[in-house]
């Protein structure tokens, strides 16, 4: 895994910075064809990624697959809408929104709950989101997806490295 040294010594700077966000790492797994899809995604790179990074973020339905990894897991939720309960392990930090069910809050009593602003679409504020990370202690975060938040990460410049896997089959994916 030598082509990644110069994201490791990326991290390792961002990991004694003083200020800004923190180093945010894009993971993109893709068939030949293009389609977005967990099972591109390589093992030991997907690992080794995480192993470099302090947390890695997720959202929608890959949480569900996701959180009981060993790392340090973020999920985006803006409505707590996943069921959570389906997990074997709860995720280490859940990030939602003020629109999310005060009940459902109150349920999740166990898990480290972020309310993150919320954008023009009723969704987390990614800003304010890796904001509050950076508040918590996290300076490195690898985001893994699901496609909605790596391109919302790409539209609003939050990325500061990116790791594409295409994996050499075809998905059928879009």
């Amino acid at each position: 895994l030598e082509f990644l040294s110069p994201l490791v010594d990326q991290l390792s700077l961002a990991r004694n910075a003083t200020d800004g966000g923190p180093f945010v790492t894009l993971a993109y797994a893709q068939g030949l064809d293009g389609g977005f899809a967990a099972e591109a995604q390589v093992p030991l790179l997907a690992e080794y990624l995480r192993s470099q990074h302090d947390a890695f973020l997720v959202g929608g339905d890959s949480a569900l697959t996701s959180a009981a990894a060993e790392a340090q897991c973020v999920v985006i939720d803006s409505r707590l809408s996943l069921a959570y309960e389906q997990l074997p392990a709860l995720p280490a930090i859940i990030i939602t929104t003020a629109a999310a069910d005060p009940a459902r809050r109150e349920a999740l009593s166990g898990v480290k709950l972020i309310v993150a602003a919320a954008d023009a679409e009723g969704e987390v504020d990614l800003a304010d989101a890796l904001g509050q990370l950076r508040d918590a202690g996290i300076r490195t975060l690898l985001v893994e997806g699901d496609a909605g938040i790596i391109r919302a990460c790409l539209r609003q410049r939050l990325a500061n490295y990116g790791v594409l896997t295409i994996a050499p089959k075809f998905l059928g994916g879009a």
